[in-house]
């Protein structure tokens, strides 16, 4: 019996049925991490080309790659932008509706501005210091612009080498055939001279950070003093696509970062109190008081009741653990809620039975 006819686009086949390859998932850049260590932290850059319509695209980037850290260039908003859990630093450009950086920092660490020195005010960068694990880490992003009159500021790499502990992160519009780069301009001459003269350490990484019609090139970099080599995980890699030409750009300190909070609350529950319990422990361990004229002495006396009391509630008191992202009560039944202690406090004040007396 012969098989049936199928048409396909080179025309009649006939046969087994054609096995097609599954299809490549085009939307992934090739490196990209997707399973993200949750003890590292991810510090990224991106260019977004005007952020007002890639706020989702760059929560998506924060979400999918767990990024704790995002340097923002070319913003082009003076609007103030905000995203949840994170703190922003952001400086608008002096020019109307154009460049613009911003430092976004999860809400884990404690965070405060950097004011930059007055000679480097001028320049397209906002710094922030963050304490991770007990270190003081200066975050700057820059943006290069790079016309033909602008070159990469020198005062700003001397700066950051003069710093402990200094990451200096954003699109510098360096490119050199040393970074795998297809060609060098003069900021990339000028940055690989300024990390061979100063103590600055450039992150590695290959991968075109821009991809144009023109081509790719690798313009964003991510430059780190030397104490903090050790403490960074190398080379780079490329993460979720956000909407612009520009790819972002992210490296990993390997430092641990800060807990869970816990998800339950922990709280005393006073109506099951042992009270026999409690006054047998306070009868049996409060220390008697003698009279004194002693400082000392007298701190003691008092610390020692306050002890007591403290371990006598711990050893009668039971201990609930309560949801802390508990659902809360609908408004009405918090409106009956308060309206029933206000008639109980009005009864304990003025003893009056018919506040008892419920009406429909």
């Amino acid at each position: 019996m012969f098989p049936r006819p199928r048409c396909t686009l080179g025309g009649w086949h006939v046969g087994p049925p054609i096995q097609r390859a599954a299809p490549i998932p085009l939307s992934q850049p090739p490196n990209r991490n997707h399973d993200p260590n949750p003890t590292d932290i991810n510090i990224s850059t991106i260019n977004v080309n005007c952020l007002t319509f890639k706020v989702n695209a760059v929560k998506n980037l924060i979400q999918t790659d767990n990024i704790h850290i995002l340097a923002i260039q070319e913003t082009k908003t003076k609007r103030e932008i905000k995203f949840p859990h994170f703190i922003k630093y952001q400086r608008h450009s002096i020019i109307p509706n154009a460049r613009g950086t911003a430092l976004l920092i999860s809400r884990k660490f404690p965070s405060v501005q950097h004011d930059l020195p007055h000679n480097l005010a001028n320049l397209e960068a906002i710094a922030a210091n963050v304490l991770i694990s007990n270190i003081s880490i200066t975050i700057i992003c820059y943006y290069e612009y790079n016309p033909p009159s602008e070159t990469i500021s020198s005062l700003l790499l001397q700066y950051a080498s003069q710093l402990p502990n200094a990451i200096l992160i954003g699109d510098f519009n360096s490119r050199h055939t040393d970074f795998g780069d297809t060609v060098t301009n003069r900021n990339g001459r000028k940055l690989v001279n300024h990390l061979t003269n100063y103590p600055l350490f450039r992150i590695e990484n290959r991968q075109p950070t821009l991809i144009t019609h023109n081509g790719a090139s690798i313009p964003d970099h991510i430059i780190i003093t030397e104490h903090l080599i050790p403490k960074f995980n190398t080379p780079c890699s490329i993460c979720t696509t956000v909407t612009s030409e520009h790819l972002p750009l992210t490296a990993q300190l390997l430092l641990p970062a800060p807990p869970q909070p816990d998800k339950l609350v922990l709280v005393h529950d006073n109506k099951h109190t042992d009270w026999a319990k409690y006054k047998e422990h306070i009868t049996e361990n409060l220390p008697p008081i003698y009279e004194t004229h002693d400082t000392d002495a007298i701190d003691i006396q008092i610390l020692q009741p306050t002890n007591t009391i403290t371990i006598a509630k711990e050893h009668a008191i039971p201990v609930k653990r309560i949801p802390k992202n508990k659902r809360p009560l609908p408004p009405r039944i918090l409106t009956f809620i308060k309206q029933k202690r206000k008639i109980y406090r009005d009864f304990v004040r003025i003893r009056d039975p018919l506040l008892k007396t419920t009406t429909a």
